[in-house]
């Protein structure tokens, strides 16, 4: 989206999204005028596996949030992250919580080998209710998944994922997440030749990336010093909203809130875009208010 559409859009707190959540909630709820937000988009850069580290991609946050205030004059920001962003987000609102009005986490990882384990379990009850014999053989092929201290092989996420998207993990109620990935043909803001090669840059990551992010336990952080919204899909099995439920519990923060979103899995923001964008104005955006960070009325 290109910024100056990006500045005429919206006059308040900077939001930085995932840019096809930033899409959906622009394209269907005319986020121009009214919301009193003001979206920016942080993409996963590619440069190739000698640059392509943890330490950029957090280096990379970093840096768009200084951009962001400094463009739009903020002294803070509201930061959203979406699953692996979620990985970044939390540990910039770790690290960095003076940047930062709150933390939202949308489908958040804290223990990652626990929420496999989770995920594979769930999945597999599913299909023995099913009676999906080729499901379950596959799943118990995979055996001992994300055993403690040994985890699992990238090829064998991508086993574990194939049925748990199938059993509406992904998307709820759904035998696919494909109807996420389609929004991306109906962007403008895309040609063809983009759409083409979209997902190149997203397999790349997940090579570099996967098995190692969901490997982490995140579960040791427990103090947070700013705010801490977690968004969570209650069949959300891909990124488990109980695990991340069971570590807000113990984590405290000068203010934080847990939604969930009951109709979702792993993608709120488009299975449940009006409720995503509601939560964001009523919950979210007066937590900039106190320091005098509120909409022109």
């Amino acid at each position: 989206m290109q910024q100056e559409r990006v500045s005429n859009l919206i006059r308040n707190s900077a939001v930085m999204m995932p840019q096809r959540s930033l899409e959906m909630l622009v394209r269907s709820f005319g986020l121009a005028g009214s919301s009193g937000l003001r979206l920016s988009i942080l993409e996963e850069s590619n440069n190739g596996f000698p640059t392509l580290t943890f330490e950029r991609m957090r280096a990379d946050v970093q840096e768009m949030i200084s951009w962001v205030m400094k463009e739009f004059g903020k002294k803070k920001i509201f930061l959203v992250g979406h699953s692996w962003g979620s990985y970044l987000g939390i540990q910039t609102a770790l690290h960095h919580p003076e940047f930062l009005h709150a933390y939202v986490g949308v489908s958040q990882l804290t223990n990652g080998p626990e929420s496999e384990r989770r995920g594979w379990s769930a999945t597999l009850a599913a299909a023995q209710r099913d009676g999906n014999e080729e499901a379950i053989r596959a799943l118990k092929s995979l055996e001992p998944y994300f055993a403690p201290g040994r985890p699992s092989s990238l090829q064998d996420i991508y086993s574990q994922r194939k049925w748990l998207d199938h059993y509406g993990g992904v998307m709820a109620f759904r035998k696919s997440n494909s109807a996420e990935s389609d929004l991306s043909i109906l962007s403008p803001d895309y040609t063809s030749a983009d759409i083409s090669h979209i997902w190149d840059g997203n397999e790349f990551t997940e090579e570099a990336f996967l098995a190692k992010v969901l490997a982490t336990d995140l579960s040791g952080i427990k103090r947070i010093e700013c705010p801490v919204v977690i968004f969570a899909g209650r069949f959300d099995t891909n990124a488990s909203s109980e695990v991340a439920a069971e570590w807000f519990d113990k984590m405290s923060a000068p203010k934080k809130e847990f939604v969930w979103f009951e109709n979702s899995a792993h993608l709120p923001m488009t299975e449940e875009p009006g409720k995503f964008f509601e939560v964001l104005l009523r919950v979210v955006r007066p937590i900039a208010e106190p320091a005098g960070d509120t909409p022109p009325r």
